[in-house]
């Protein structure tokens, strides 16, 4: 398969200093790599930019996507939005593929006609920015002749670079907490709370990972989905001090965030046996260690080189995780006490639910 995509990596230790990619990615067998990379050439410099018409049903295929997404996947966009309030690489990631890429797409499809030519105009000089020798990265998941292979073709792509001297101007607004709710006529909720500990001063640490397992079996298990009749909650514990609670298909709202504002408080008084500790572990472990086919592989590979990761720094969280004691997890309540103290929330949900505790919000805006 081939696909074209934009990215952002953020670097690992630091929520503020990340990079965006716009790349084609491609697996084939070896007798198909030339034709393979004439596919690439032919989809990167020869794509139809002014076509109108394909233009405004691209567009309008993508919001669909989107509309989709809002009853399926609120907790995606809930998260992905609450966290852009706090962190610029997460901003970045809301305008390529969050709530204000949907905002875009729907300005666009209303106003297709008066924005037609400066959309083209600057899909031109952006794919001219991006297509520039200087900016060139490769990451090949090969062996030794399949390698040798992809060179000899990537000689000749890189060729077709140019030395662009382009510059593009504009910078994105700052972070800011809006607390926003999304209204939909869906009869659930996606309710996030999210935060960040690291600029509190506190640092990752692999029993973090530990504590995801143990959320997610243990204490958002029980009291949002077994007795609040949410389908599902989550948390993360990003290793640049981004974190977040969001619930799954959730019929409460304000109830919710309570169960949120307590959780440092059951791991503050956490304790447990042996046996069960090791239950968190290995589920933590497995998680870290699924096999791999070698594409995925390759594409962990550049993922963690673009987030400034090394190999080192993994061992050490592999090290934390084995090594996790019931303390360590206790120790944890400070982290979960800085990231909601920044007091971040964002809700897509049911109207009528949202007016409710519209006093919870700053802002409160239909979905769709």
């Amino acid at each position: 398969g081939l696909s074209v995509y934009a990215n952002h990596y953020s670097k690992a230790d630091d929520c503020n200093d990340y990079s965006v990619t716009f790349g084609i990615k491609f697996k084939c067998l070896y007798d198909n790599i030339e034709q393979s990379f004439d596919l690439a050439k032919e989809i990167l410099f020869n794509s139809k930019l002014d076509d109108k018409k394909r233009l405004k049903e691209i567009i309008s295929e993508n919001k669909s996507v989107y509309l989709s997404m809002f009853s399926s996947a609120g907790h995606v966009l809930a998260s992905s939005r609450a966290q852009s309030y706090i962190s610029e690489s997460s901003l970045v990631s809301d305008y390529l593929d969050g709530i204000n890429f949907y905002n875009v797409l729907c300005d666009l499809e209303e106003n297709f006609d008066e924005k037609a030519d400066e959309l083209i105009s600057s899909l031109k000089l952006l794919l001219d920015f991006v297509l520039d020798k200087k900016k060139l990265f490769v990451d090949i998941t090969a062996d030794q002749e399949g390698y040798n292979l992809a060179t000899n073709e990537i000689s000749s792509f890189y060729e077709l670079l140019s030395d662009s001297a382009i510059t593009l101007n504009g910078d994105l607004p700052k972070p800011e907490i809006k607390n926003e709710a999304f209204t939909s006529s869906a009869m659930i909720q996606y309710v996030c709370r999210a935060g960040n500990f690291k600029n509190k001063g506190l640092e990752y640490t692999g029993a973090l990972r530990v504590l995801k397992t143990l959320m997610g079996y243990e204490y958002l298990w029980n009291e949002v989905r077994v007795k609040g009749g949410a389908y599902g909650c989550m948390s993360l514990y990003n290793r640049n001090g981004n974190c977040y609670f969001v619930s799954y298909r959730d019929p409460n709202l304000e109830n919710t965030i309570k169960i949120y504002e307590q959780a440092a408080d059951y791991i503050a008084n956490f304790d447990c046996d042996d046996d069960t500790l090791t239950k968190y572990i290995i589920g933590t472990i497995s998680s870290m260690d699924t096999p791999l086919s070698p594409y995925k592989e390759g594409a962990r590979s550049a993922s963690l080189y673009l987030a400034g990761m090394t190999y080192d720094q993994l061992q050490k969280e592999r090290d934390q995780v084995l090594n996790c004691k019931p303390e360590d997890i206790r120790e944890l309540a400070g982290h979960i006490r800085a990231f909601m103290d920044d007091k971040v929330l964002c809700v897509v949900g049911n109207a009528g639910k949202i007016k409710e505790n519209e006093s919870l919000f700053k802002d409160i805006k239909p979905l769709a």
